[in-house]
């Protein structure tokens, strides 16, 4: 009966241990996924000062992206994606990307200008390809609502260019960097409004 005793006595310190333990470890458990909750936070909103930095450098500057924002913003969505889901998630970033950059080669490039294309990939390695696709539509929607606001004139001379292929096969010129209207403001804009709205 006391070896019983004691055998118990025992049993219920070594329970009381482990419990410590794991009470240790749980807090430490949650500290970290609050650290992770934190981090993928900040790797996340950082897209935005990117978006914000292009579009400002887009209207102000001579309509042409740096490539070294687009390089920071690749190298951030990437380190976004491996913190958020691991290795899986970086690959599936850098696969999202690739897909983005061929689609916007071979549909984007003559309607909006390269450094657009490259924005949207690099919004492809934070949201994916689904959220890419809605930034964009929702950009072509705000770009062409500012458009018609204010841009009138040209946007009867664009109606003439689509009536005169329609009807009379004459080609239409694509985009040209002369009459370009800065874009990545109605990206931003978009961005805003599909993630966080």
């Amino acid at each position: 009966m006391v070896q019983q005793m004691i055998i118990s006595v025992q049993m219920v310190h070594k329970l009381k241990i482990y419990l410590l333990v794991n009470k240790f470890n749980l807090e430490t458990n949650k500290t970290i996924i609050r650290g992770r909750v934190q981090m993928e936070k900040i790797l996340f909103f950082s897209l935005l000062p990117i978006l914000i930095i292009s579009s400002i450098w887009d209207i102000y500057k001579n309509k042409k992206i740096p490539n070294a924002l687009i390089l920071l913003g690749m190298i951030l969505g990437y380190t976004y994606s491996f913190v958020h889901e691991g290795w899986r998630g970086l690959l599936i970033s850098v696969l999202t990307s690739l897909v983005a950059l061929i689609v916007g080669v071979f549909i984007l490039w003559g309607t909006i200008a390269a450094g657009d294309v490259k924005l949207f990939i690099v919004i492809t390695t934070y949201i994916g390809l689904l959220g890419a696709g809605k930034v964009l539509l929702c950009s072509f929607f705000i770009g062409s609502v500012f458009f018609i606001l204010f841009k009138w004139k040209r946007l009867t001379q664009s109606l003439k260019m689509i009536l005169n292929f329609a009807f009379y096969s004459v080609p239409i010129r694509m985009y040209s960097k002369e009459k370009a209207v800065a874009f990545s403001p109605f990206i931003t804009i978009a961005y805003i409004l599909v993630v966080f709205i």
